[in-house]
């Protein structure tokens, strides 16, 4: 026998028993089977078994253990958002927006219908669809409001879910007639002038507008320049600064007519557009707007900003560079760009990299044009020894290098170039008819798209690109000496020698001497060194004398020799000093091949006597000198002559001497010793009407 009741709602109890006190058949297996009406979620339910009894014939429980169980629903479970608000909404327009339906139970979610309680509310999804377990559909909801102000409704979902069938959704929706007052793009150029427009679209007839516009600094409005458009009535219209970037505008009607249509522009300004920085838009924004109708109502729902587009046209740009080793940049240099016509359309200059940059250039053929006012220098005999051997083919330049020769702008490099060179590094004129620098930038087309153009700029001479812009000390061999030697007057005239020692392969050199013009004047040079020839000497100033000289065809070779006489007559007695100086003209030597090297430079005085010296400049000869300290005295005087030789070192000390010695013809005599140390010493020979003064150099 077998009985079950409900003791409590969720609670069944279960009896089952024999009269007769008979067993259950079997050791296992199925003894009592239940039904329940199912009405509820999806899911799972707990079966739980308590106070369990299991009694045999003796009346004894003898249960051992007892186990629960489960009950599981299969259902779907609809979940979504139980809102849609639309917002604002044209009456013109139609809004959609996505209600997301998830099924979160463990049956097929399966919608049959959906109703609206209001027809601005509606959706074109088609019926029936699924959702799977655990999956979601969108559902496309839309609103048309007819009428301006708040709308709302419901949206019904019938779906096979057991507890929300329908499932209902509150709709919303404000409509509004859409009445704009709107800023109009438009474009100009940096530095332009441009008409901004302000449109007006309107659904409800409108009689006058106000609003305040910004724009950046950049911009500035043109006083006087408002005006409205032809969609206005006989309206008036005032446009007044509230400050520098904000300019409020004011329309009405005295009759109360309302502008004309429902669209397009109702207003023009004007602004000046000056942008000198990147910016490629400025932005302009309404505010404070209103329109208005014939009620003194604001009907004006809302306004739209604008912009100004920024017109990049291509520009031209590049780097001018001095073309020396270091390709050195060349800064501040005056380019002005020149159309077709010769016309200068736009001036810039370079900055401190040598870059320059003309913006916003139209199509067209151009052409730059480079000055500067930086100084004509750096030019020495090595750049003329460099364009003699172009003259004569022995080596060749070409480009920049061969047309900075062209001084005379004749169109060629020739002899008369090279003198104006030479005369110009003596200082003996100041000029060149081609003027002091030379670009070699060429015309170009300006066509859609930016344009590259670098050039290099050079010294008018510079033949061998060596001038250095940033006045850095070039390291050059040492090689040589170059002396002018002592020596004493006589009958108010002297002949200094310039002498040289140790100078192979000699190409060309420069220098100044500077001497005491208040004593002395200067009557010129001869005596000049074999093959030593065409050298220009300037006097510019008094006290100055500069020298120029490049060989031609081949190198000189000097070991030990005296390379000129200077001559001079004297104004007054009293020793003069002779010195090498950077000034006017550098001091420079270098070899047949151009390559510089400096010698050792030695400075020489003069002296004044009485009387006839019984020995000349070309009587005494010393060599080698320089020497390792020794070297050899010739002296071949005309007539018996007593003298005295002394050595003095730096310090004034005699470190060698040999008196009253009696010469009659020729005397050679080796002075000196291997002791003595480098230096500079000061050898004389004195006797009766005799005072020789020769500067010794000693070289270990």
């Amino acid at each position: 026998m077998v009985s079950a009741n409900v003791l409590s709602g969720n609670v069944l109890r279960i009896v089952a028993y024999s009269p007769n006190n008979q067993p259950f058949s079997g050791n296992n297996g199925d003894v009592v089977t239940m039904s329940f009406s199912v009405n509820g979620t999806g899911g799972w339910y707990p079966l739980n078994l308590n106070n369990v009894i299991i009694g045999n014939s003796n009346g004894q429980n003898i249960v051992s253990a007892s186990y629960n169980g489960y009950l599981e629903i299969a259902a779907a479970n609809i979940w979504c958002d139980n809102n849609l608000n639309f917002g604002d909404v044209s009456i013109l327009d139609t809004a959609r927006q996505i209600l997301r339906v998830y099924n979160y139970g463990n049956d097929t979610l399966k919608v049959n219908q959906l109703q609206f309680t209001n027809t601005t509310f509606f959706s074109d999804i088609t019926l029936p669809f699924r959702v799977n377990q655990w999956e979601y559909a969108d559902i496309p909801v839309k609103f048309h409001p007819p009428t301006e102000g708040q709308t709302n409704g419901t949206m019904k979902i019938f779906s096979n879910d057991p507890d929300e069938n329908p499932k209902n959704i509150s709709l919303s929706g404000n409509g509004f007639i859409p009445n704009y007052l709107s800023v109009m793009d438009t474009s100009c150029f940096k530095s332009d002038t441009v008409t901004v427009q302000v449109s007006a679209e309107n659904y409800e007839p409108f009689v006058g507008f106000q609003f305040d516009i910004s724009f950046p600094a950049s911009m500035s409005y043109i006083p006087n320049s408002v005006t409205l458009t032809n969609r206005a009535q006989g309206h008036m219209v005032q446009a007044s600064l509230i400050n520098s970037t904000t300019l409020r505008v004011v329309a009405f009607s005295m009759q109360q007519l309302p502008f004309l249509g429902n669209s397009g522009a109702v207003v023009n300004l004007g602004f000046a557009v000056n942008v000198t920085g990147t910016e490629n838009t400025l932005p302009l924004t309404l505010s404070n707007a209103i329109m208005g109708n014939s009620q003194s109502q604001n009907i004006l729902y809302g306004t739209n900003d604008g912009e100004i587009t920024i017109i990049r046209l291509p520009s031209v740009s590049g780097t001018i560079i001095y073309p020396n080793a270091d390709n050195t940049p060349l800064s501040n240099i005056t380019l002005k760009l020149k159309n077709s016509n010769g016309n200068t359309v736009a001036t810039t200059s370079s900055d401190n990299s040598g870059n320059y940059i003309f913006d916003n250039i139209y199509n067209g053929n151009y052409s730059i044009e480079a000055i500067t006012d930086k100084p004509w220098e750096g030019i020495t005999s090595t750049d003329v020894l460099l364009f003699k051997k172009h003259i004569v083919h022995i080596s060749q330049l070409n480009g920049l290098f061969l047309a900075c020769g062209d001084v005379n702008s004749s169109g060629n490099l020739s002899v008369t170039d090279v003198l104006l060179i030479k005369k110009r590094i003596a200082s003996i004129i100041s000029s060149f008819p081609s003027g002091n620098w030379l670009f070699n930038n060429s015309p170009f087309a300006v066509e859609n798209k930016n344009v590259i153009q670098n050039f290099n700029g050079i010294i008018y001479g510079d033949a061998n690109g060596s001038y250095n812009l940033t006045k850095d000390i070039v390291a050059v061999n040492q090689q040589g000496t170059i002396s002018i030697e002592p020596v004493y007057d006589s009958n108010n005239e002297i002949a200094v020698p310039v002498h040289i020692s140790n100078m192979p392969n000699l190409g060309s050199f420069q220098f100044t001497i500077s001497y005491d013009a208040n004593k002395l004047t200067f009557t010129g040079a001869d005596n000049w060194f074999a093959d030593i020839s065409d050298v220009t000497i300037g006097n510019p100033v008094a006290g100055k004398l500069t020298f120029i000289w490049a060989a031609d065809d081949k190198s000189i070779n000097i070991t030990n020799a005296t390379l000129c006489n200077l001559r001079f007559t004297t104004k007054m007695s009293g020793k003069s000093t002779f010195s090498f100086e950077n000034n006017p003209t550098n001091k420079e030597f270098s070899d047949y091949g151009g390559n510089l090297f400096e010698p050792e430079y030695i400075n020489g005085t003069a002296g004044s006597t009485i009387g006839i010296s019984e020995l000349t400049q070309s009587d005494i000869s010393v060599y080698p000198n320089p020497n390792n300290g020794i070297f050899t005295l010739e002296i071949q005087p005309i007539q018996s002559l007593t003298f005295d030789i002394r050595l003095f070192n730096s310090l004034g000390v005699v470190v060698y001497q040999q008196l009253n010695i009696a010469a009659n013809g020729k005397y050679s005599t080796e002075i000196g010793s291997g002791d003595l140390p480098e230096g500079i010493y000061t050898l004389t020979v004195t006797g009766k009407d005799t005072n020789y003064i020769k500067k010794i150099v000693i070289r270990k």
